[in-house]
């Protein structure tokens, strides 16, 4: 088990991150504070439930899908390239507007429950209230054809995966990239304005944000968009100095 010390570090880069991720987003969206709240609080319970559950190497949790700001579809007529629809035929569990907010806690004790049961879980980007959850993604794209369209190829490697430290941190269970991580990539090349966040089972617990075919944020800082990782190193230096200034005057 760590010890206080390492407890204190780990505490202080998951906040340094979260500056660092704070900077890309206010970069990205500087007029939806909305939805850089939601984003933010996601990133909160999610390292909360990481911490708790991921992080025994002897103990492997299914992984998690969380979508934010899906483009809604515009009329009955049209068929979105991106829907959720029920597992085996069956409907999501849809929940009632007030019944889970990421605004609170009611929203991370609701994602803790949902780590065991399958399924896509959706929150409104604004409001940071779960929508549904148990909902199969369905992409009317296959991967190769949208990386096509966005005149890019199709790897993991092009597309910034480290797939030497995630099979570290797997270790010898390891069975390579997953389907939740194809489906968040997959469904942020078709809506550019969709955020899908990843919390894997396959790489002990990694965390990553995929926006626009591209990863915006991941625990494995290698792979983090070479557009961005400027501004989320630069944040994030500034976060761990204004830390450690803290800790020296306490």
């Amino acid at each position: 088990m760590p010890g206080f010390e390492q407890k204190l570090q780990d505490l202080i880069d998951e906040e340094c991150k979260k500056s660092g991720l704070a900077a890309v987003l206010g970069h990205i969206e500087p007029e939806k504070p909305g939805l850089q709240k939601t984003l933010l609080e996601i990133y909160d319970s999610l390292v909360y439930i990481r911490r708790k559950y991921f992080l025994n190497p002897d103990v492997k949790e299914d992984g998690m899908l969380v979508l934010t700001n899906i483009t809604p579809v515009k009329s009955e007529e049209e068929t979105p390239l991106i829907s959720v629809i029920g597992i085996n035929r069956l409907e999501p569990e849809y929940y009632p507007d007030e019944a889970y907010t990421f605004h609170d806690d009611s929203g991370q004790k609701k994602l803790e429950e949902l780590l065991y049961s399958n399924g896509v879980i959706v929150v409104n980007a604004e409001s940071g209230k779960i929508i549904l959850s148990k909902g199969y993604l369905f992409i009317g794209m296959v991967p190769g054809a949208i990386a096509k369209k966005r005149g890019v190829k199709f790897s993991w490697k092009e597309l910034g995966i480290d797939e030497a430290e995630r099979k570290r941190l797997g270790g010898p269970t390891y069975d390579g990239i997953g389907m939740r991580h194809l489906s968040a990539l997959s469904a942020s090349g078709i809506d550019p304005g969709l955020y899908a966040w990843v919390l894997s089972r396959e790489s002990y617990g990694t965390m990553a944000l995929f926006h626009d075919y591209s990863i915006l944020f991941s625990t494995i800082e290698s792979e983090i968009n070479k557009e961005y990782r400027p501004i989320y190193e630069a944040a994030k230096k500034e976060a761990g100095i204004a830390c450690r200034d803290k800790l020296a005057k306490a």
